[in-house]
């Protein structure tokens, strides 16, 4: 698996497309974000070591890999960061104090400032120290959620130190929070993996879908619904100016320029147009009726379709097959992926390998699907068709 830091450059902001999928969009999905501006973006740091750990630390190294960190942070979203010892502004100074591994970790207190706590061997690889930074800064682990036990099952006999870090690792949040306003999200890069703190060897976490199981725990790259979060935690109040942004896409607080960044399968100002596809996949948007039709795709190309139905009505398809890369971890872009939920931001079901015989119903009137073939001999095919219910 390639290493997170070494293909962050895949994360970008999405380039803008002229294929318009209609003027009736779907009024539900719609994030009119009208703000008012205040700057509480920058974010000032010291770094400190608590007594202990006893070895010598590069502090050239950790240094460097700490601002690689905050470069990826500040190039998706708002916060910008700014070494220095005294604090401007107290309550968003960030205190980064490096600890032995086997420090315990305190547990951080609502609404009270806390120091953020960086392992001794997370010092020397930036992944590591992205994801902690990520987490202190409000992007809480997806599999935190306190619904969580709605999609996943957590297997406690098999999980170490507990209580103690581990403990914490999977603690679940007992309050509301921003994630609520989201479907779970299997494909979050913020997702613990299915061995995570495993005592045995044995699963210490699965998803209740079979599909899904074999998308949780993905170290990719942070994905579209990953940054939405924590740009809505950290910048909602960010940008002077308000944009319509079409398909739970959210304004680029990063640049502030009346564009919106988009998840995977849409581009554009307002992600209101189709991810180009390849030659050969036909027309991309699709309309469904009572009358059942096809959907396939074959070979090595990448396709992005959206399937629409009457407004209020629901699509159900049927998956007669699929053959595509086996990836481990499954993923966006790496096979089959079917957004059929009502919010498009969060990943869709992925599909990487062969499958046949499947059932899914959409939330709402329209179905993202997308294909990513790989040798000549994959493809897809489904057949679709428009429900009432």
């Amino acid at each position: 698996m390639k290493n997170f830091a070494t293909i962050i450059s895949l994360i970008s902001f999405p380039s803008l497309c002229s294929l318009k999928i209609d003027d009736r969009l779907n009024d539900g999905l719609t994030r009119d974000k009208r703000v008012v501006h205040y700057d509480n973006s920058l974010m000032e740091w010291f770094l400190d070591k608590d007594e202990s750990v006893s070895t010598e630390l590069n502090y050239t190294i950790i240094n460097k890999n700490i601002l690689a960190a905050m470069e990826i942070i500040s190039n998706n979203s708002c916060v910008k960061f700014e070494k220095n010892r005294i604090f401007k502004n107290y309550i968003l100074g960030i205190e980064i104090t490096i600890v032995n591994d086997t420090y315990l970790m305190p547990k951080r207190e609502l609404f009270k400032r806390s120091y953020f706590y960086l392992r001794e061997s997370c010092t020397k690889d930036v992944t590591c120290i992205f994801t902690n930074l990520m987490i202190y800064l409000g992007r809480s682990r997806e599999s935190n959620r306190f619904d969580r036990d709605n999609y996943i099952s957590i297997y406690r006999n098999n999980i170490k130190d507990w209580p103690g870090n581990c403990e914490r690792i999977f603690q679940k949040r007992e309050i509301w929070e921003k994630t609520m306003d989201t479907d779970y999200d299997y494909g979050s890069y913020f997702h613990v993996e299915k061995l995570e703190c495993s005592k045995n060897g044995k699963f210490t976490v699965a998803a209740k879908d079979l599909i899904y199981d074999k998308m949780i725990g993905q170290r990719y790259r942070p994905n579209f619904n990953d940054w939405r979060l924590f740009n809505d935690a950290v910048c909602r109040n960010f940008c002077k100016k308000g944009i319509v942004c079409e398909y739970d896409s959210y304004p680029n607080y990063n640049k502030c320029d009346d564009t919106c960044v988009c998840p995977n399968g849409f581009e554009g100002t307002n992600c209101t147009s189709l991810t180009p596809s390849s030659y050969g996949c036909g027309e991309q948007v699709i309309y469904a009726n009572t009358i059942s039709k096809v959907l396939f795709a074959t070979s090595v190309k990448n396709c992005t379709f959206l399937i629409k139905s009457l407004k209020g009505k629901k699509i159900k398809l049927y998956i007669k097959g699929i053959y595509t890369m086996y990836e481990k971890i499954c993923f966006e872009k790496m096979g089959l992926e079917i957004k059929y939920k009502a919010d498009k931001g969060v990943t869709g079901k992925c599909f990487c390998g062969l499958y046949r015989d499947i059932s899914l119903k959409s939330d709402n009137d329209e179905v993202l699907v997308q294909y990513t073939g790989k040798l000549p001999g994959h493809y897809f095919k489904l057949h679709y068709y428009e429900s009432n219910s």
